[in-house]
């Protein structure tokens, strides 16, 4: 089974703590680019190593795709439902939206086209978070475009959110997660708010301007989201996505699990193993490299086997299940326990680690230092 991702850069305003590729652009541009995005998808249907996979996902992100005309999305969904081999007539199609940029109209055209997940960009249901954050919608517009959603019959809808803002304390931040557990998604993903690259954020923050949470705040607020979405059914199945049982998003599950996926689009990345490929994060030269060739790849990379175990140790640690050492060792040849010796030790001692039966998972404090455990094990 493989996943499809379709990028689509646009969005309504650009936010001060953002470093994906995206951001506004005028009409014209956006139909030029979705013209590139049929031609890549044309071509790339056609690769030996695409056409015979099967696909089991299909999830288009950004930027804010609902920014786009309806008909505009639906076209592409249809062509991507066309051009690739799909594993069965009801795929996961996932389509992200920010609160504002959807209607109910527009809404009921994507579900009728098969779209059977939305993804919510909430991120707050605090005035002052929005506002904090740059975000171009109101508490309203996200209550709002819950509700048409739920009027357009979608089986899942998923909010993120987005944690450790500056000025935040654990009392916003739990007034913000019970609203959105008592809208009943079945899905929520709870991010932390990082500073990313070159974005206004990150020279806010360096120039004294505003001021994150600290480490205390941080760690109280993450104990807080895991014992209430807990409480309130639903299972944290990956360091920061929570779900109602059988609601998992299946496209990022196989991402974790280092699956095939293909990626279309400026800055998307394809895995068709053992190689890597990436396009061009620059929009205008990724118009142009595919009108000149169909493709638009600016990075290229093949994996050994023991690059591709050590990637995959470290992705399915992300997943509360952790790894199944035999499963592992069969899939590799490589058995995870005397492969990363002293080091896999060390981390068991410090209690990052926990090993129980033949599965190895992060513990409760490793999931709080994840980024730090998993750099071990790269």
């Amino acid at each position: 089974m493989a996943g499809l991702y379709i990028h689509i850069p646009f969005c309504k305003t650009k936010c001060p703590y953002c470093d994906f590729v995206s951001g506004p652009f005028p009409p014209e541009v956006q139909e030029t680019y979705l013209r590139a995005i049929l031609e890549e998808m044309a071509t790339m249907s056609q690769m030996p190593g695409v056409s015979s996979l099967c696909f089991d996902t299909l999830y288009v992100g950004g930027g804010t795709p609902t920014v786009l005309p309806v008909r505009d999305l639906v076209s592409i969904l249809e062509r991507s439902l066309e051009a690739f081999s799909w594993s069965s007539t009801s795929p996961e199609i996932s389509i992200e939206a920010n609160p504002g940029s959807v209607t109910k109209k527009g809404l009921r055209e994507l579900r009728a086209v098969g779209v059977n997940r939305l993804s919510l960009g909430v991120q707050s249901l605090s005035p002052r978070g929005l506002k904090v954050l740059g975000r171009s919608h109101t508490v309203s517009d996200a209550l709002f475009a819950y509700r048409h959603a739920r009027e357009a019959e979608f089986p899942i809808v998923s909010l993120d959110l987005i944690y450790g803002l500056p000025g935040q304390d654990v009392k916003e931040w739990q007034e913000t997660l019970e609203g959105a557990i008592s809208l009943g998604p079945e899905h929520i993903s709870c991010y932390e708010l990082t500073v990313e690259g070159d974005t206004p954020l990150k020279e806010a923050v360096l120039k004294g301007e505003v001021t994150l949470p600290g480490e205390d705040t941080i760690l109280e607020i993450t104990d807080l989201t895991e014992e209430l979405l807990t409480e309130r059914g639903y299972r944290q199945y990956e360091i920061s996505n929570f779900a109602i049982p059988g609601k998992e998003c299946r496209h990022n599950i196989n991402y974790w699990k280092n699956g095939a996926y293909l990626g279309l689009g400026c800055s998307a990345v394809s895995f068709l193993p053992p190689d890597r490929e990436g396009n061009t994060r620059d929009l205008f030269d990724y118009i142009e490299l595919v009108k000149d060739g169909g493709r638009a790849i600016d990075d290229h990379e093949v994996l050994d086997p023991e690059a591709r175990f050590r990637e995959s140790v470290t992705l399915a640690l992300r997943l509360t299940r952790g790894i199944s050492l035999p499963e592992f060792s069969e899939r590799w040849g490589y058995d995870p326990i005397r492969y990363y010796g002293d080091t896999l030790k060390a981390l068991l001692e410090k209690e990052m680690l926990a090993l129980e039966g033949q599965r190895l998972f992060l513990t409760k404090r490793g999931r709080r230092l994840a980024n730090m455990v998993l750099s071990e094990l790269v």
